[in-house]
């Protein structure tokens, strides 16, 4: 199996991630809905005390920045599975939108809107931001080699895959039953070697991924590979490397089907140009999850 071949196959899950996977769309819905309880949606105390319930009116989620759009089909699922509101899509997953457009046109009660215009401006603009940020990075890569790929990390879990996904990068697991991914706190009592004979006995088309902490455990780890008969596949993770050490140790490396290496830790968009230098097949970077910079969106009322 090529590198291509393992990193379309065991590192790229976005096609999982639609309204239309039952597991997705239950988990989306979940969260949606720990959001509403968390906001307390149905006892908005501000537009009750201001407004009639039946006050109905028109609003627009604009952007106030360029960006890459995400959430969109999340957000409609939600919207007509929760709330009474009409809505227009002026938008789709993946469009580039500049400052100034419009997302979504919506329309219906006041009170709904308000309710309900936290919940979906903070979804809208977390996987905006996401989707716009791993396109930035993209953009600092020249040509398809490395990829890059997201960590996961926080609560909205698959929804920041997705968004990664929307903006060109790789989804990487999507939980820890999708694939095997071996961290140093697996093998505090096993060498990297042992670990691999007995992932490579129990189980089959699979990625093993393994963590490595110098030259000597990635060499065990490729001998012992390139020497068994197996269906699997094996990725070496370089975590906490730097470029320069990374870069050492690949390029003395024996070429091997089947097997693909990742760079993961202390990654930044400034320092990636380092790492695409170090020849490592994938780039992991867990800031494109856990400290994205929220899109400036704002829902505003239409008079």
């Amino acid at each position: 199996m090529n590198t291509q071949t393992i990193i379309t196959t065991y590192f790229q899950k976005k096609e999982q991630l639609t309204i239309e996977n039952q597991f997705y769309q239950h988990l989306v819905s979940d969260l949606f809905s720990w959001l509403m309880k968390n906001d307390q949606v149905q006892n908005d105390l501000t537009t009750k005390t201001l407004f009639d319930e039946d006050k109905h009116v028109s609003a627009r989620i604009i952007t106030r920045q360029n960006i890459i759009v995400a959430g969109i089909e999340e957000i409609l699922f939600l919207l007509g599975k929760h709330t009474s509101l009409d809505i227009k899509q002026e938008a789709r997953d993946t469009d580039h939108l500049q400052a100034g457009n419009t997302l979504l046109t919506l329309s219906g009660s006041l009170y709904e809107l308000l309710a309900y215009e936290r919940i979906l401006l903070n979804m809208l603009q977390r996987m905006c931001g996401i989707a716009t940020e791993t396109a930035s990075v993209l953009s600092k890569i020249d040509g398809d080699k490395p990829q890059i790929a997201a960590t996961r990390k926080t609560h909205w879990g698959l929804l920041d895959k997705k968004a990664v996904a929307v903006g060109g990068g790789l989804t990487h697991r999507l939980n820890l039953s999708d694939g095997i991914l071996v961290k140093d706190n697996h093998i505090f009592s096993l060498s990297p070697k042992a670990v691999l004979q007995k992932l490579l006995s129990s189980v089959e088309n699979m990625l093993i991924e393994i963590e490595v902490e110098n030259e000597d455990h990635l060499k065990e780890l490729v001998d012992t590979f390139s020497n068994h008969q197996t269906t699997n596949a094996l990725a070496i993770l370089l975590d906490n490397f730097s470029p320069q050490e990374a870069k050492k140790i690949i390029n003395k490396r024996e070429t091997s089907d089947g097997i693909v290496y990742e760079a993961s830790g202390g990654i930044t968009k400034e320092n990636i140009t380092e790492w695409v230098k170090a020849g490592v097949d994938i780039i992991s970077l867990g800031s494109l999850t856990h400290s994205p910079k929220a899109a400036n969106l704002s829902l505003d009322l239409v008079i």
